[in-house]
């Protein structure tokens, strides 16, 4: 990247998170042992303010550890960017379970939009609890607001959880449940390559990548048969990029993909010190 050419920057907020998922690259490191406080926040809005100053940029994304952890914090942060530059946009990848109505309408009026991790069939198994079943009012309404760019759903592909198309019947019978009209942006990503980290055993892994190939075929047709339908609304078709770059970086990797998040090719990021760096690890 040329000097002074940053469009986005990623803020982490630190590492404190209410879930301990084995296959996110901050499990184990969340007993929020340091972040973002009240103590730190000048320093924080200080580069910004700088950062803001310097370069063109478009939008600011919010990370942890789980951001709303620190939600205070986070608000301030956003407001006194609207302050600087009116034009910045928000991002936030969150687990989602902090999230209720209130949070929800002031979210929206600063234009967040957000990611949120979520397991589909499998939340329960991998993080105890599916918020979605108890509290969904918060997400319909930020679905109903705007359901193409707002908000998504991002639930990670492991073993056991390795099949698009039970994502996919989750979210649907989840919305059909709530009597949505808008289907949820669903995208399905794979965890890291290594296999300790989604627990597939050696015994396990042959059988894992033929039902994976098997259940990504399938999907691979359903997006075909959607397109010649000249419907662009399934789940398939609405998180295609996902689903042809997975493809090629798992056959070409020989079943272990790593996929990593990106940070550090076109973005910046800034620590709870103020520090700037390119990736947050």
């Amino acid at each position: 990247m040329k000097k002074n050419q940053y469009e986005m920057i990623t803020m982490y907020m630190g590492n404190s998170c209410n879930f301990n998922c084995k296959y996110c690259s901050e499990a184990g490191s969340n007993s929020g042992n340091y972040g973002i406080s009240k103590e730190t926040l000048p320093y924080f809005k200080e580069n910004l303010n700088q950062i803001l100053k310097k370069n063109p940029i478009k939008t600011l994304q919010f990370f942890g550890g789980e951001p709303m952890m620190y939600y205070d914090e986070m608000m301030e942060i956003a407001r006194y960017t609207k302050e600087v530059n009116p034009e910045v946009q928000f991002t936030m990848i969150t687990n989602g379970s902090l999230i209720n109505m209130k949070r929800a309408k002031e979210l929206l009026e600063l234009d967040f939009g957000i990611s949120i991790s979520h397991d589909g069939p499998y939340q329960e198994l991998q993080r105890d609890r599916d918020f979605l079943k108890t509290n969904p009012e918060p997400f319909q309404y930020y679905i109903e607001y705007d359901h193409l760019t707002r908000m998504s759903f991002g639930s990670t592909l492991s073993y056991p959880n390795y099949d698009y198309l039970a994502v996919y019947e989750y979210f649907e019978d989840w919305r059909i449940k709530n009597g949505m009209k808008t289907k949820p942006r669903v995208i399905c990503e794979l965890a890291h390559g290594c296999l300790d980290r989604v627990d597939i055993r050696k015994e396990n892994e042959e059988a894992y990548y033929d039902k994976w190939c098997a259940t990504l075929d399938q999907v691979m047709k359903n997006l075909v048969d959607g397109v010649k339908k000249n419907d662009f609304m399934t789940y398939e078709y609405r998180q295609y990029y996902h689903l042809l770059n997975q493809g090629i970086w798992f056959m070409d990797t020989d079943g272990k993909a790593i996929l990593r998040c990106g940070q550090g090719k076109n973005r910046v990021s800034i620590d709870h010190k103020g520090d700037v760096y390119a990736c947050h690890n």
